[in-house]
């Protein structure tokens, strides 16, 4: 008994291993993913920031604006501002590496800044000149930067009467 069933054993597993069935079928799976693409992107309003009215000389002007960034949400940034259209080259009193900013009418110029903060201590400008960018990450809605001016009119920076304006560039980088 035992050999014959041994040998039904061994003709059912031969001893050169196993034998594919003599057909087969198949089958197919459908596979997808599904991408979506959200574009990154950014958008910057500002309001225009006004440094007051000086009569008869000697005041320090100050104002303040805000910037409006939409960032696609989880995005990193920063906010850089040039120099605008007139930069003075001879720096800050207290940090020389720091250039300021001129509103001007026509050769007639006046010294300002532009700040990160209410005290009006954190310059803000591209991270080179200037002072440091202003850092973020998006969320998709809108988030407002407040900034800080202050114009100087104290010699030597006598100025012609009438209205001084610049330009400043604000770019959002992502």
């Amino acid at each position: 008994m035992r050999r014959r069933t041994l040998l039904a054993l061994m003709s059912l597993f031969p001893l050169g291993g196993f034998t594919p069935a003599e057909s087969q079928t198949s089958g197919t799976i459908n596979v997808t993913r599904t991408i979506i693409w959200t574009p990154v992107g950014a958008t910057i309003t500002a309001e225009p920031l006004d440094l007051g009215t000086v009569t008869n000389g000697g005041d320090v002007g100050t104002g303040e604006s805000v910037f409006s960034v939409t960032v696609t949400a989880g995005i990193p940034f920063d906010i850089s501002l040039d120099l605008g259209l007139h930069p003075w080259d001879q720096g800050i009193p207290d940090d020389p590496s720091v250039l300021l900013r001129t509103v001007a009418n026509g050769g007639s110029t006046v010294p300002y800044h532009l700040f990160q903060d209410q005290d009006r201590a954190i310059p803000w400008g591209d991270g080179i000149y200037g002072g440091a960018r202003v850092y973020g990450v998006g969320t998709g809605e809108v988030q407002n930067f407040p900034v800080y001016g202050i114009a100087f009119l104290e010699p030597p920076f006598g100025s012609a009467p009438g209205i001084h304006t610049d330009i400043v560039t604000a770019t959002v980088n992502f």
